[in-house]
């Protein structure tokens, strides 16, 4: 058969939207769990192209067109381009609407997707000509843009190497903060005595210092305040100061401390506390006021 230009235009168009998403057609083919006539409907004009719209076959072309973020119409287009807002690809389909995104992925789609917002403004202003030249490829839509970087992280798909190289500066970035936050980190006399392999697990790609102190006070936090009340019940005015100040209700006297320790965590380490609450509170009671008088 003759390869008409509109037939051309077709399977070249249908076979550059699929390598888009690393598929062919075995894998369109498996993805659509098209048998029997519907596969071989695909297989011919994988192969041949098609002429014009088919009105037996309508059906499943705009099932292929909606996968591939297009509408029919585009495949007779010459170097048509996906349209975002249509997308129902493969990709989106088994990485963003799945269940299984839920329990394996969803937290580094989130990650992946923080890490862009964050660094969004700074391409803008240091990398202009290539986001100038990202967003020109994603008809200047932002949304489009972000959707297509995150399914290149999450699904693989193929993006322009001027998309390639944002990224890259994305990843240089990140990593430089994330350098000079755990160094931060370490230096902080509460962090230091833990192993770091277990820290550094804890603290992948943490969203700010702040981000860290919690993430590391939920880890260890408990731990510390346990051994915090446990030194300071040690001291000789411990009844004394709970009488005094708290009318013998222990409870309330954890609260507060809870609360100053709060306060006080991101700048020392627990030892530190427990010396100036002893030098504070307890080494300044008037303990005489509890004296039995004569």
């Amino acid at each position: 058969m003759a390869d008409s230009p509109d037939r051309a235009v077709f399977r070249d168009n249908l076979h550059r939207l699929a390598s888009n998403w690393d598929l062919d057609f075995d894998k369109i083919a498996k993805l659509l769990k098209w048998k029997g006539s519907d596969r071989r409907w695909l297989k011919r004009i994988w192969d041949e192209g098609l002429d014009r719209p088919d009105k037996r076959s309508e059906d499943k072309l705009a099932i292929l067109a909606r996968w591939l973020g297009v509408i029919p119409q585009d495949f007779w287009v010459k170097d048509c381009v996906r349209r975002h807002h249509l997308m129902h690809s493969p990709y989106r389909h088994q990485y963003l609407a799945g269940n299984e995104v839920e329990r394996t992925e969803w937290f580094q789609i989130m990650t992946k997707l923080a890490a862009i917002l964050r660094w969004l403004p700074f391409l803008e202003v240091h990398h202009s000509e290539d986001m100038n030249e990202a967003l020109s490829l994603h008809r200047y839509s932002h949304q489009d843009l972000l959707a297509t970087w995150v399914l290149h992280y999450v699904g693989n798909i193929t993006i322009d190497p001027c998309e390639k190289r944002l990224l890259e500066v994305i990843e240089v970035q990140q990593k430089h903060r994330m350098e000079s936050l755990l160094d931060e980190i370490w230096r902080h006399p509460r962090w230091g005595k833990y192993d770091n392999g277990e820290v550094n697990q804890l603290l992948s790609l943490p969203l700010s210092l702040d981000e860290a102190h919690a993430r590391l006070e939920k880890k260890f936090g408990e731990e510390d305040f346990g051994k915090i009340i446990d030194e300071l019940k040690q001291h000789g005015h411990w009844d004394h100061h709970l009488k005094q100040l708290f009318d013998d209700d222990e409870s309330k006297c954890v609260r507060t401390i809870w609360g100053q320790w709060y306060q006080a965590r991101l700048r020392m380490d627990s030892a530190g506390f427990c010396e100036q609450y002893r030098i504070q509170i307890l080494d300044n009671l008037d303990i005489e006021r509890d004296l039995p008088e004569e």
